[in-house]
């Protein structure tokens, strides 16, 4: 809890240098696209946002280490990290799976979360790491890939 507490408190002191880094990580994003685009020409590229972390229900969580005036400004980061992923995969040409918009309600504390909590276990053991997607939202992403790709693939067909 207390390395948790450490790693979010720079995001809460000065977000704007969060926000700020977003830009760099929309260079990076559409680096990574392009390359794969110039590595197999020939394949259909698909760029996948954020899980929706600090959704709807955070207030029903109370062992979130994060006070509430903390979290509009994180929850702005996730927005902006959304874009900088779509504005890259539009870039690019690469397709987009929204991830952020399909996981609002499965945020930390909602009834069926995609993201799990503060509380961490062991990886190497199967336990959960916190604030990373947990079994149900992984198989939630994987399902909207195969939708979206399976949708182009009708889109082709009908041409």
């Amino acid at each position: 809890r207390e390395w948790l507490a450490e790693q979010e408190q720079p995001l809460a002191r000065d977000p704007s240098d969060s926000i700020a880094a977003v830009s760099v990580a929309e260079q990076r994003i559409a680096e990574v696209l392009n390359e794969a685009k110039r590595r197999a020409p020939a394949a259909t590229v698909v760029a996948v946002d954020y899980l929706t972390i600090l959704g709807p229900d955070l207030a029903d969580y109370p062992d979130m280490p994060l006070a509430p005036e903390q979290v509009p400004p994180l929850r702005a980061l996730g927005a902006a990290l959304a874009g900088a992923t779509a504005s890259a995969a539009r870039s690019c040409g690469a397709l987009l799976v929204r991830a952020s918009a399909a996981s609002q309600q499965h945020g930390v504390g909602s009834p069926e979360p995609w993201v799990g909590g503060p509380e961490g276990g062991d990886p190497l053991r199967g336990g959960p790491i916190p604030f990373h997607p947990t079994l149900a939202g992984m198989t939630a992403v994987a399902d909207l890939v195969v939708s979206l790709l399976q949708s182009k693939q009708r889109g082709a067909e009908a041409r």
